[in-house]
């Protein structure tokens, strides 16, 4: 499933409206480039999931990245359940095991980063889901 692109500066929020109603979904990865601008403070990127609620949504599990990103970099940052595999295989690319999270129609998958700028941007964003029931 890709997700849009933010605007330039900005964490990305994918609600999740294109799944049937009656089915659920295991999130297998989700993966993004992040490039980073000017010399300032590096950035940590963590991945947030959320289910919906009656006036919102309530978070249910967050992903930290377990490496920080220094300014003036475009790194690829991947959860996976298999990460270590991953890691294995691509020199610019950070990976993070990710917990069974399961999500259905309406939930939201969203990204947090310390330190993000004006000038940094997000991209290449997508999930791999599995359905599950």
């Amino acid at each position: 499933m890709a997700i849009a692109t933010p605007a330039v500066g900005v964490d990305f929020v994918s609600l999740i409206t294109q799944l049937p109603t009656d089915d659920i979904f295991e999130v297998v990865g989700v993966r993004y480039r992040l490039a980073t601008a000017a010399n300032v403070a590096n950035r940590n990127v963590m991945l947030q999931f959320e289910a919906p609620t009656v006036g919102g949504v309530t978070p249910l599990v967050r992903a930290k990245s377990w490496v920080d990103q220094p300014a003036s970099v475009s790194q690829i940052h991947t959860w996976s359940q298999n990460a270590n595999f991953y890691t294995a295989m691509v020199s610019d690319t950070t990976a993070q095991n990710l917990p069974r999270i399961i999500i259905g129609k309406n939930h939201v998958i969203r990204s947090i980063t310390t330190n993000l700028i004006a000038g940094d941007q997000l991209s290449e964003i997508i999930a791999i889901l599995l359905r599950v029931g």
